[in-house]
């Protein structure tokens, strides 16, 4: 299947993901109602991802962390969002300068990489904690 986006012939590639019932937050309520009963096994459910890309622009990048297809995505609708390119300059005609920093320190090639890999290890902690504080405190709504 395929559709104009702009000037660009666009191909439909399509992914059915399993994701868990969206569950939303309102303070601290426990699941269990205070009990020592098991919980209750997460439902899951089907979600189908639409992705449009041209192999007209041989990037494999697309919105977000949605990439890996033999074109630049135009267009994604995972779920109840859809993400569409409205506009796309290559080559243009006046280049963007990047400005060298005024401050800041230079260190060597080995020292960002080190700094780089703590710097995702702190967010990758950051981020586990958030999602404990989310599920610890649930509500369903129907």
């Amino acid at each position: 299947e395929s559709k104009k986006i702009g000037q660009y012939t666009c191909y439909k590639a399509t992914y059915v993901k399993q994701e868990e019932e969206k569950v939303f937050s309102f303070g601290s309520w426990n699941q269990n109602n205070g009990t020592n009963q098991p919980k209750k096994p997460k439902k899951m459910r089907d979600v189908e991802v639409v992705a449009w890309f041209t192999p007209e622009i041989p990037v494999s990048s697309g919105p977000s962390w949605y990439q890996g297809l033999p074109g630049l995505i135009l267009e994604v609708s995972d779920d109840d969002t859809t993400i569409l390119c409205t506009k796309i300059v290559m080559n243009p005609k006046e280049k963007t300068k990047i400005k060298r920093p005024k401050k800041g320190k230079v260190i060597s090639n080995q020292d960002f990489v080190t700094l780089q890999d703590e710097k995702r290890a702190e967010r990758l902690e950051m981020w586990r904690q958030s999602r404990q504080r989310r599920q610890s405190s649930t509500a369903r709504l129907r």
